[in-house]
């Protein structure tokens, strides 16, 4: 059971938790939702209501994609290239 201690914080409860806003994520606690016996002494109670990002689908992950790049071909040749572009991308150390 967790401690007693006002300083102790559960990992659910705690902004760089899995419900927190924070950006950068605590190693243990980031996929702690529910209430456990995860916690510990360094977190920080979540601060207003938490926020959870859209969830956006496979395909449309892909459309944005196209999109946000400067790729001079059609969505569809976009996708049916996409292997071979992440691949590249990832030979040079780019951001895919």
């Amino acid at each position: 059971m967790p401690r007693p201690d006002s300083d102790w914080i559960a990992c659910h409860k705690c902004d760089r938790g899995g419900r927190g806003n924070a950006v950068d994520k605590c190693s243990c606690g980031w996929q702690v939702t529910a209430p456990s016996v995860k916690g510990c002494f360094l977190g920080t109670p979540i601060v207003g209501k938490p926020v959870t990002p859209p969830k956006v689908s496979r395909s449309k992950r892909r459309y944005l994609k196209w999109l946000r790049g400067e790729f001079n071909m059609s969505f569809g040749e976009f996708v049916k290239n996409e292997k071979r572009l992440r691949e590249y991308a990832l030979e040079r150390g780019w951001a895919w």
